[in-house]
């Protein structure tokens, strides 16, 4: 359900690995890399014979991969012609084995220099050696030229060859590589341009920049490809890094035809202010849409009402007379808890609280008696940024940007500027699991471990979806799951059913459609995993 996202490091630490400590050899796993992209090319392109093929080969490994993948191409009868950035007699090691085999079967070769591109852009033409020539723009290009051990930025001939290859491909299918050359393995950045792929056959696993936002236009369909790296290599190094496959939902809850209404979650949500019932009655119907067999509202007696909104469901637990929050109901509350240890499994703190002196207050005295897991939301955490402190052992806190941007004492846009750190240092000061919402939304917990929600959902930008998602997580902690669990299926769940309304409609969801459809996405997922 985690599949590893390792940054360039990791991936290059596992490759050692499996050649020094395992002792396969790294001209076998170039050649697995170059046949497990030419399957690629295979399922997107059809047959590849007489296709005219240009392939660009860089200076390092990633040069030797485009070896590889010529040399096949060539051998299935492909009109292919293999650019190399440096001197034959300059690569060594694997790839030097690579280029002599693709030689030796009568590859068509010729050294890439930014004026022989050049030319070959303008004129459509480059002349070979024996006396024909590759003529006219390719179908395909293969980008070759820089792998995922690529830092800093593009130097000049590169950069212009790059430039050519995006203006002369236009028509064509470019497949990268592992990676689009002048792309940031780690951040997914262009340095300060890359190469613009419909395919990326990228090796190992799935690197960390390619799973990020910012490499989406760059990248195309990235296929991870097997090139027989051993489980091993991955479990001696850990990466650090992880995107929540669908799999997930294979954890969650599943109906029980003996179970009754206690035994499938408890959950309390705390919140509600003047003008603000409409947060807590989402983060209620976020949770029994999941499946929660019990949801009561704490809230002030005045709002009770509101906040049920025609759904009978909702229970309430009207706390003193009026409409204002204040550390008399959190006292109250408290006694409540007391007294009834075993009534609720979890809790939600936080959506529509409101942010008076009264809230404040209210959340100073309750948290320091909190001991069920709860999920911290909205207005608890603009609270929390000012009271510090100490969370329930199993917290987790789902702050949007603006939020995040309070706790940590920054800006947004430092927020936004790089959210992995950001979520990680939430999830450090706190002490606990921190999700940081958002297009891609990523999951942190406190040894620093970050999970990467890699959906962008429109149907969820909304006002209120954020409200849902913590009914949800909290029906996940009231079930018994971890807080990383809870956190991690919560976030997924939560975008899979935003991208099921979008699958109905583009625009114009409201945030209790986005509650009503976690049946369907689960629904939906359980039918197309049983096929």
């Amino acid at each position: 359900m985690f599949e590893p996202l390792p940054v360039p490091a990791e991936m290059a630490e596992w490759d050692q690995s499996a050649i020094h400590e395992i002792g396969i050899r790294g001209e076998l796993l170039m050649e697995n890399a170059g046949r497990e992209a030419l399957n690629v090319l295979r399922q997107a392109c059809g047959p590849l014979s007489n296709k005219r093929v240009l392939v660009l080969a860089g200076p390092g490994n990633n040069g030797g991969d485009a070896f590889v993948v010529a040399r096949h191409l060539h051998d299935l009868g492909a009109n292919v012609l293999l650019l190399h950035s440096r001197a034959q007699s300059a690569y060594k090691g694997h790839a030097g084995y690579h280029l002599r085999l693709a030689k030796r079967i009568g590859t068509p070769i010729r050294r890439l220099t930014p004026s022989l591109f050049r030319r070959y852009h303008q004129k459509g033409s480059i002349s070979l050696p024996n006396g024909i020539s590759f003529s006219g723009s390719p179908e395909i290009l293969i980008d070759g030229l820089l792998g995922t051990g690529f830092e800093g930025s593009l130097r000049a001939d590169m950069l212009e060859i790059v430039q050519l290859a995006n203006q002369m491909t236009t028509n064509a299918v470019v497949l990268a590589l592992d990676i689009p050359s002048g792309l940031n393995g780690a951040t997914g950045m262009p340095q300060p341009i890359a190469i613009r792929a419909d395919l990326t056959a990228t090796f190992g696993a799935v690197k960390l920049g390619l799973a990020l936002p910012e490499a989406a236009e760059y990248t195309g369909l990235v296929a991870p490809c097997d090139i027989g790296i051993p489980n091993q290599c991955l479990q001696s190094a850990p990466p650090r890094h992880f995107r929540i496959a669908p799999e997930i939902f294979d954890i969650a809850p599943k109906a029980n035809p003996n179970a009754h209404k206690g035994q499938n979650g408890s959950l309390l949500v705390v919140g509600g202010s003047r003008g603000l019932t409409g947060a807590p009655h989402l983060a209620a119907l976020g949770a029994l849409r999941a499946g929660c067999g019990l949801v009561t509202v704490a809230a002030p007696a005045a709002l009770c009402r509101d906040i049920k909104l025609n759904h009978p469901e909702i229970m309430t637990l009207p706390l003193g007379q009026d409409c204002r929050w204040s550390s008399a109901l959190a006292e109250e509350l408290v006694t409540h808890l007391n007294n009834n240890p075993a009534r609720y499994h979890a809790l939600a703190v936080g959506p529509g609280l409101g942010r008076s002196d009264g809230a404040r207050h209210f959340l100073s005295v309750i948290g320091r008696s909190l001991t069920l897991p709860t999920v911290y939301d909205a207005d608890a955490l603009f609270h929390l940024s000012n009271l510090h402190q100490t969370l329930p052992a199993q917290a987790v806190i789902t702050p949007h940007p603006g939020e995040a941007a309070r706790l940590l004492g920054c800006s947004t846009r430092e927020i936004q500027a790089d959210r992995i750190t950001a979520a990680r240092q939430l999830a450090t000061l706190f002490h606990t699991v921190a999700v940081l919402k958002g297009a891609w939304s990523l999951v942190a917990d406190p040894p620093g471990r970050i999970h990467l929600c890699d959906m962008a959902v429109p149907s969820l930008a909304v006002a209120g979806s954020g409200d849902v998602l913590t009914g949800l997580t909290g029906y996940l902690l009231a079930m018994g799951f971890s807080p990383l669990h809870a956190a991690c299926l919560g976030v997924y769940w939560h975008a899979s059913a935003g991208k099921h309304l979008d699958q109905l409609r583009h625009r114009g969801h409201l945030a209790g459609e986005i509650a009503n459809a976690l049946a369907d996405a689960r629904h939906q997922y359980n039918k197309e995993a049983s096929c």
